[in-house]
């Protein structure tokens, strides 16, 4: 049985945030949605990404297509909302090399929003260890995670691709400078305790502004930031309105299903700060911030989506090492193909050594039962099968040698298959 390697998502790059929300799986759900995902369809492996700009599942089965791919998607959502009529709309599918392509670039970011981010890599970590616990990550997806890692690692070395820090959390500073000329007057105040609210933090404080806030839900997860970053002061929830009030920027990034800041809060607050402006960045998905607040005078509201304009201004450099990582990856895909294609012949050939040996020593038994043989010694009758053995040894290595020469790797698949099909399907 040969299985194959697909891949079934959707990303800012096929869906818009409203669905990439709906779509969303927190952590704590992935474990036993990939149980109950494998359980449920003929798939040998799986595994699950879900971040705030992609929710994807790269499984092994012996055969799928987009719509089969889309109701294992939906399935593992579990949402009564998201239905695979709806996933086939947003979502991408690829198969085979397409697939393996992209379980490379995703990892080393050359499908994120910022190419060369880093935090990718730590999410596709997560995403394969999550997978193992569950006895979802088989030999395949796992040598595949592994040579992922591996081409990641070599970009890293030998392209420039992260020579410039840049990432969704810097990019919405980038994008508050646009505003604010000097951030080095300006009162920050940044939600969350997560790695995109510790990275937005530490960037925020190397600018020395006025005040840097951390405020999230438990108040210890806060100072932990403010004390990795050494400086910064942190605030429970219970004490954003009067956050609010004071801040000049809003960077927000929790995990919460909820609106954080609604338009009915914010409604209550704003005419209380006058006419300052009020920069503010969604970078949480599902969203913190209410849509509605844009309509609001004096406050400007960018979410992940509204990021991209300002991240392509900013990765010209990025991009040329990308080409240089593209050729990395084609490279480092086909020879991971070529293994997985010698994993998928080696039970073939080995089984086509056993078919010629068990022919040959069968006919040699007819041939010494008769009577021609009946003097033979038993020296003779050893070194009869020892040559028939041979023989088979031969056969079957000059067969395997012929397919494995073979440059083309779909020519090679095809050729292990007519074997099979030939000499061993019939034998069952």
């Amino acid at each position: 049985m040969k299985h194959h390697i697909y891949n079934i998502g959707a990303s800012h790059r096929s869906a818009n945030v409203e669905f990439r929300e709906e779509i969303y799986i927190e952590e704590s759900r992935i474990q036993e949605r990939l149980q109950a995902t494998k359980n449920a369809f003929p798939i040998q492996e799986l595994l699950a990404l879900s971040t705030c700009n992609r929710v994807e599942l790269f499984f092994v089965s012996e055969a799928s297509d987009h719509n089969l791919g889309a109701q294992i998607l939906s399935f593992f959502v579990n949402k009564t909302s998201v239905d695979a009529d709806k996933i086939m709309g947003s979502s991408h599918f690829f198969a085979e090399a397409e697939a393996v392509h992209h379980m490379m670039k995703v990892t080393s970011s050359l499908d994120s929003i910022v190419i060369g981010e880093t935090q990718i890599t730590g999410q596709i970590k997560d995403a394969a260890e999550i997978a193992r616990s569950t006895k979802c990550l088989g030999p395949i997806l796992g040598r595949l995670f592994q040579e992922a890692l591996a081409v990641n690692k070599r970009i890293r070395s030998e392209t420039t691709i992260g020579s410039k820090t840049v990432s969704i959390s810097h990019t919405a500073l980038d994008l508050a400078k646009m505003i604010f000329n000097d951030l080095s007057k300006t009162k920050i105040l940044i939600i969350g305790s997560g790695e995109m609210a510790r990275i937005a933090a530490k960037y925020a404080y190397s600018y020395n502004p006025v005040s840097l806030t951390l405020c999230n839900r438990t108040l210890e997860k806060a100072k932990a930031i403010t004390s990795e970053i050494g400086g910064g002061k942190a605030v429970a929830l219970d004490q954003l309105d009067q956050e609010l009030m004071a801040a000049d920027i809003v960077i927000a990034a929790t995990s919460s299903p909820q609106y954080i800041i609604s338009q009915q809060r914010l409604g209550a607050i704003a005419p209380k700060r006058g006419h300052r402006v009020l920069f503010m960045v969604d970078i949480a998905i599902p969203r913190d911030i209410d849509p509605a607040i844009r309509l609001f005078d004096d406050i400007y509201l960018f979410d992940v989506d509204d990021l991209k304009q300002v991240v392509d201004e900013n990765l010209v450099e990025r991009k040329e090492a990308a080409k240089k990582a593209e050729v990395m990856i084609d490279q480092c895909s086909l020879e991971f193909q070529d293994w997985l294609a010698k994993l998928h012949t080696k039970p073939t050939l080995a089984g086509f050594h056993q078919y010629v040996t068990d022919l040959l020593l069968k006919e040699l038994e007819k041939t010494l039962s008769k009577e021609i043989c009946s003097q033979l010694s038993s020296e003779q009758r050893l070194a009869l099968t020892s040559m028939m053995e041979a023989s088979a040894r031969k056969i079957s290595s000059q067969a395997a040698k012929n397919i494995q020469d073979t440059s083309s790797l779909s020519q090679r698949t095809e050729l292990t298959e007519a074997l099979r099909q030939m000499f061993l399907e019939k034998e069952k």
